[in-house]
């Protein structure tokens, strides 16, 4: 059980709770979640079907840059606090 007191990593919460970072943490979590569902997808795909399994790659590929840059964006934010 969570102790409701403290915020969870990674929370609008933990950052301070304003608009701009309740955003950067929805637009992290929505990117986490495209990255799951695309290495979901690739598994699923058989390895013959090149073109499936080329956009799903790419498409991957973007979501992970994507993750990566709302990340960056957190630290910022956390550290003009």
């Amino acid at each position: 059980m969570q102790d409701r007191d403290v915020p969870q990593a990674g929370t609008p919460a933990a950052f301070g709770g304003t608009e701009s970072t309740r955003s950067v943490v929805s637009i992290a979590a929505d990117f986490a979640a495209l990255v799951a569902m695309f290495e979901k997808q690739l598994e699923l795909v058989s390895p013959s079907d090149v073109d499936t399994r080329s956009h799903l790659e790419k498409a991957k590929t973007a979501a992970e840059r994507g993750a990566k840059l709302s990340q960056e964006l957190m630290g910022l934010l956390q550290a003009a606090k």
